[in-house]
């Protein structure tokens, strides 16, 4: 089993894997690397998760750092379900490199993500987002109409509901609750 990475870790990586590259290139970034390195959470990740592939130049650069004992695996993410334009929003993660840009979801989009998949580990890394960065409840269910999972809707709608209650109360998770029955009598 990978040990996990803490903050200090990735960067590394990715300052080793930026001195590798001849040309600039970009990656989106998603998963728990990005609650890591752009919201400071305490969790530790064992990995870097890709939302598409990288080209060529960025994974032959992530070979040259892995054959000296330096490596973090990186991968392309197998399953991962974001809002419809999520892309629209992504942001550049400031980490002081020269060729490499990484490219994060924005908050609430990257919390959306985690409500996605929904279980223990990525609800308390919404919760970290959210202590770093506030997120706020109606951007939540605005990205929630937009993310298409591929699971039942049902299930991501109580993921929400359970996310809303653990970041705004049960309060709010009540009255989203009956906002979201209203719209689907519609």
């Amino acid at each position: 089993m990978q040990p996990e990475s803490g903050a200090a870790e990735l960067h590394r990586y990715l300052r080793d894997v930026d001195a590798e590259l001849a040309e600039p290139t970009a990656i989106i970034m998603i998963g728990g690397a990005v609650v890591c390195l752009a919201f400071a959470s305490p969790r530790s990740t064992r990995d870097i998760d890709l939302w598409q592939n990288a080209e060529q130049a960025f994974w032959e650069a992530c070979a040259r750092v892995d054959a000296r004992g330096n490596g973090v695996p990186v991968q392309v993410a197998a399953v991962a379900e974001a809002p419809y334009t999520f892309e629209d929003r992504l942001r550049e993660l400031p980490l002081g490199l020269n060729k490499l840009r990484v490219l994060v979801p924005e908050a609430h989009d990257l919390a959306m993500m985690k409500i996605a998949r929904g279980d223990q580990r990525d609800l308390e890394a919404v919760e970290a987002i959210h202590q770093a960065s506030p997120l706020v409840a109606e951007t939540l269910l605005e990205r929630f109409r937009e993310t298409e999972v591929t699971g039942r809707r049902q299930l991501f709608e109580i993921k929400l509901l359970d996310a809303i209650a653990r970041l705004f109360g049960e309060d709010r998770a009540r009255a989203m609750e009956a906002e979201l029955a209203r719209s689907k009598e519609k």
